[in-house]
């Protein structure tokens, strides 16, 4: 209802076991990354339904059992919500989403305490996310999602970071001038 589920099952879909993760309020898993160490880290974006009010990492065991919680309070604003988390390196994340009107990334400790954030836009633009990231071999990392211009058309866009926080380049795509949802939601380093 208002927790954030995750089930696990065998290669037959058979539930092996399931839990549920969150508080009072509207609670959504955006993402779940296994760690090198077996555990799985699960990040919920957690709502009142008016704003997104805190996001939170669960760290798991390979079965289940809460290990640690990190609460992470909005960098920016009450707004903030994230669509996505990257495990980087010396077990840190990249966290990444939206303010609602700019793209939000925050790097963060193996604990969950906020290294760097950075709110990104498009001079012009109405709105920004990231919704998904990677790390490329030089050590930066390149995130994927979408702008809308004034005319209220989503282009693709792409952002380069170092791994200081520091923003390398940004840049929209647009496929087809006729075109008014042209988003990317997914990257893959090739």
């Amino acid at each position: 209802d208002y927790d954030g589920w995750v089930v696990k099952t065998d290669s037959l879909g058979n539930i092996e076991w399931e839990q549920t993760f969150g508080d009072v309020n509207w609670n959504e898993v955006v993402s779940i990354t296994e760690l090198e160490s077996g555990l799985y880290q699960i990040l919920v974006t957690n709502s009142d339904n008016f704003t997104w009010a805190t996001t939170t990492q669960y760290l798991i065991d390979s079965v289940g059992n809460l290990i640690n919680t990190y609460i992470i309070e909005n960098p920016s604003s009450i707004t903030d919500y994230f669509l996505g988390q990257l495990a980087v390196e010396s077990d840190n994340f990249l966290l990444y989403g939206s303010t609602q009107q700019d793209g939000l990334v925050i790097k963060t400790d193996s604990t969950g305490n906020i290294i760097w954030s950075l709110v990104i836009g498009e001079e012009g633009a109405t709105f920004e996310y990231l919704d998904k990231g990677l790390v490329l071999s030089d050590g930066s990392y390149m995130l994927c999602g979408s702008s809308t211009p004034d005319n209220g058309t989503f282009r693709g866009w792409l952002v380069k970071l170092n791994p200081e926080g520091d923003l390398l380049w940004k840049k929209t795509f647009q496929h087809d001038e006729d075109n008014y949802w042209e988003y990317f939601q997914d990257i893959a380093l090739h």
